[in-house]
């Protein structure tokens, strides 16, 4: 059961809801954590940034998640933000779910569920026509058009990781004391490079269970 349960919004089939941006949200409980001291010396590099706010249309609200990457010459940097609110146990749930959409050239994200050890999830935002799993155990392919997607994914994909490296024989995620945050990263130690300003837009996150469809 969750120990932070908000109040739920119309079309949830369960009680996973853990930020409906569509509503009324407190933005200043959200903290950065971006690696703003990282400048290696140079004078010029002021490290990236990151900032989460509500973006208010016409006819709808989301969180929007705006970043600047600004990476060392290896390509070393994250832009990072923590919610700093809550913590939730979600042992009675198999996994996350958000329905999200990206702007900007940079594709791969992460949410990351802090513990001793960071577990994260690292997935990729592109504008392919196919949803498809990724070819490592930890990246998950999926459409995100101009439309917003539903994203999902399981606990047990999530890894434990510290300084961006896998940490080797780290115990399993403990689903009863969760925090959440939000970040992009510059690849420093993938086959991909990512650097410059984007966006990710946010509709909503919550924790899911098998039986129920995505909907």
């Amino acid at each position: 059961m969750m120990a932070i349960v908000p109040s739920l919004a119309n079309g949830f089939k369960e009680d996973g809801l853990l930020f409906d941006f569509r509503t009324s949200h407190d933005f200043s409980k959200w903290s950065e954590c971006s690696d703003t001291c990282r400048t290696d010396g140079n004078p010029t590099r002021f490290g990236s940034k990151a900032i989460i706010t509500s973006h208010k249309g016409t006819h709808s609200t989301c969180a929007i998640f705006f970043y600047l990457l600004d990476p060392l010459p290896n390509g070393c940097c994250f832009a990072n933000v923590e919610y700093k609110e809550n913590r939730w146990d979600l042992s009675d749930y198999d996994g996350i779910e958000a329905e999200l959409r990206r702007t900007g050239s940079n594709e791969w994200f992460k949410f990351v569920l802090d513990q001793e050890h960071y577990y994260e999830k690292q997935f990729q935002v592109c504008f392919s026509q196919t949803l498809a799993s990724g070819d490592r155990d930890n990246v998950c392919l999926f459409q995100a058009p101009s439309e917003f997607e539903t994203v999902r994914f399981a606990f047990s994909d999530f890894k434990a990781y510290s300084h961006g490296k896998p940490v080797e024989n780290a115990p399993p995620l403990n689903k009863s004391n969760l925090g959440f945050s939000i970040q992009v990263f510059g690849g420093v130690f993938e086959p991909f490079k990512q650097s410059g300003p984007g966006i990710l837009q946010i509709n909503w996150v919550r924790a899911y269970k098998s039986q129920h469809q995505l909907f």
